[in-house]
């Protein structure tokens, strides 16, 4: 396969992550959901480095999130899992662009960070709707601008009181980012 050839499939398989927020959110049929569930799973995992997995409640969403790794994409590019279950009996809206996300940089000062965006070049991330008792799940890459400054993100830090209706600001969820978490073989 030649180097376009590669590139034309990661390019591809990135399209094909953004675009599944309308497949699982709008255009799939749904998890049942028990409230509390992803709150209640231990948030340390085999094969997972520490402080590579978060969760948190957001009005009617619990949403749990975690360092996620995908052949077709750049291990210098960090990409997020996000599970949702919602714990209400009525739908909730669900907006991912709404998500503020910053990384820290390796060999920067405690408090340097850089803004995060979902790549997202078809600009196929929208807003949606999860339905009662329902579950989803969707991942999403992150890159910094110039995007080559991604490459040095050694912690992913997610503030989701805008996911949906009911959020609150709070301590951002901050999932550490090894070197090697995500090394080709």
């Amino acid at each position: 396969m030649t180097r376009v050839g590669v590139d034309s499939y990661a390019k591809a398989l990135r399209r094909s992550l953004a675009a599944m927020v309308c497949i699982v959110l709008g255009c799939s049929p749904l998890l049942s959901y028990r409230p509390g569930f992803l709150l209640e799973e231990p948030l340390a995992q085999p094969g997972k480095p520490p402080g590579a997995v978060a969760a948190r409640r957001i009005g009617c969403l619990d949403v749990r999130m975690a360092l996620a790794c995908n052949a077709a994409v750049s291990p210098d590019f960090p990409l997020v899992a996000f599970t949702l279950g919602n714990r209400c009996d009525v739908a909730v809206p669900v907006d991912f662009t709404r998500l503020r996300v910053t990384g820290r940089m390796e060999g920067a000062a405690v408090d340097a960070e850089v803004m995060l965006s979902a790549f997202d070049p078809a600009r196929e991330i929208h807003p949606a709707v999860l339905g009662s008792r329902a579950m989803a799940r969707e991942v999403l890459e992150y890159d910094a601008s110039p995007r080559e400054a991604t490459r040095r993100i050694t912690e992913v830090c997610i503030d989701v009181g805008g996911l949906s209706n009911g959020g609150e600001q709070g301590a951002p969820a901050c999932l550490t980012r090894p070197a090697n978490a995500c090394s080709r073989s």
